[in-house]
Formats: C-alpha cells, sequence, structure tokens
C-alpha cells in the first residue's frame, strides 16, 4: 500500500522534514508512506530522483544494484515499472529510524521482514523536456518581443528538399537567444519548483511551497529580493 504526499494531512509526518533543512526546501516532492506486510514489497524499480528511505515499524530488507536508464527492460505490467533484471550489489536491513539513500537511477528492492512501514522522502526531478514545455507556456504568457527565424546566407545548392545545418544553426542561435535572460529563467524557475503538488487541494491541506531568488545590484547599489510562493511572486 503506497500513499503519497502524507506529509500533506499530519503534522507529525510533516515535521520530518525539519531533519532535511541542508537541502534547498523546494526541491522536496513529498513524503510517501507505504505498508507492506511479511515479505511485501513493490519488486525492483528505480527512480529518476533522489529519495531517503526512513524506516518507521518494521524491519526491511532493502538490495540495491545496477544503474538504470530509459533502456534498462522492464515486465510487462500495468502500472507499475519492475524491472526484468536485477543485479544485487548490496544489501541492508533496516530497523525503525534507519535511512538509506538512493541516488538516482539506482536500481533498488525493498521487502518487508513482518509487517512494516516505510517513509520515503522523495525529491523533484523535473526532465529537461517538462521544464522546456511549462518556459514555453510562460514566453507564450509574458508575450515578449517575438524573434522570428530568418534565412542564414543561402547558397545554390540550398534549393532542395534538404535542411542545410547552416538553418539548425541559425535555429539553435535564435533558441538560445531566446533563453538567454537570466531573470526571466531565475523567475520562471522558481514558479516552477513551487508549484504545488496538488493546486486544488490547496485550501484544505494548507501546502506551501516557497523559495526566492535575488538580482543583481540596482541603483542603490543593493541587492533585490523576489518571494515566490505556491508558483507565484509574493
Amino acid at each position: 500500500l503506497l500513499v503519497q504526499a502524507v506529509d500533506l494531512w499530519i503534522p507529525e509526518v510533516r515535521a520530518l522534514l525539519d531533519r532535511f533543512r541542508f537541502l534547498p526546501p523546494w526541491r522536496i516532492d513529498d513524503i510517501m508512506v507505504s505498508y507492506a506486510a511479511d515479505g511485501g514489497g513493490v519488486g525492483p524499480h528505480f527512480d529518476y530522483y533522489d529519495v531517503f528511505l526512513l524506516q518507521g515499524s518494521g524491519r526491511r530488507k532493502w538490495q540495491i544494484g545496477q544503474t538504470c536508464d530509459h533502456h534498462s527492460a522492464l515486465i510487462d505490467h500495468p502500472n507499475l515499472k519492475i524491472l526484468a533484471d536485477f543485479n544485487v550489489t548490496d544489501e541492508w536491513i533496516l530497523d525503525p529510524g534507519d535511512m538509506l539513500y538512493i541516488p538516482p537511477r539506482m536500481a533498488h528492492w525493498g521487502t518487508a521482514i513482518g509487517a512494516c512501514t516505510t517513509f520515503s522522502i522523495g525529491f523533484r526531478a523535473p526532465s529537461a523536456t517538462e521544464m522546456l514545455d511549462d518556459l514555453a507556456t510562460e514566453l507564450l504568457s509574458r508575450e515578449p518581443e517575438p524573434t522570428f527565424l530568418a534565412d542564414p546566407p543561402l547558397t545554390p545548392q540550398m534549393a532542395n528538399d534538404n535542411i542545410d545545418p547552416a538553418y539548425i544553426k541559425q535555429i539553435r542561435a535564435l533558441l538560445l537567444e531566446t533563453l538567454n535572460d537570466e531573470t526571466l529563467l531565475t523567475e520562471w524557475f522558481a514558479q516552477y519548483m513551487t508549484q504545488p503538488k496538488y493546486p486544488m487541494l490547496v485550501d484544505e491541506t494548507g501546502e506551501k511551497r516557497t523559495a526566492s531568488v535575488r538580482h543583481g545590484a540596482t541603483e542603490t547599489g543593493s541587492q533585490s529580493t523576489k518571494h515566490f510562493e505556491n508558483g507565484l511572486p509574493i
């Protein structure tokens, strides 16, 4: 049994996050609590994000294995991404209060020794495509002065249906120019990383995600700071 975002509903669970103040708070996603009967577990799998596994009640054996990626073979399952191959490199038994850190893409498998609960403190690790998708939406909402594709120096050899590498170079330069705005990127990233996990439930859960950004020296010689909460500037 897996229950996500328990920290949003139970203050005692949320208090565990105070132990992780050595990391930026906007990197934390949620605390998931899992329950398993004796011998139970999800199976060998991997995540693309950092996770700390804190043992609650009971005991659980954890095995770690190979580093995985999107090419790793998976068992055909409608809901879970279970690895077809799992090469054990080390293992530990966690008692109540013990904690194990699992880096991104490391195969791991937890098996309950008797009934047990485990608290998984997971971190936000959006993919490049997810961030580009959100950034594109942000750029459209701000309606910056548009820049348009222009032809590179043309030659007679380009007069065919092949896309010349000069066009790709031109496109790359255009996109990089659009992204070359540190203030825009910084503020967008603060908004993006503080978006609530469950926006429709904020009034019920009291979820609050915050971040702040500092910009360069102002006319008075001091830095300016801008604060963000739940995806919005405040």
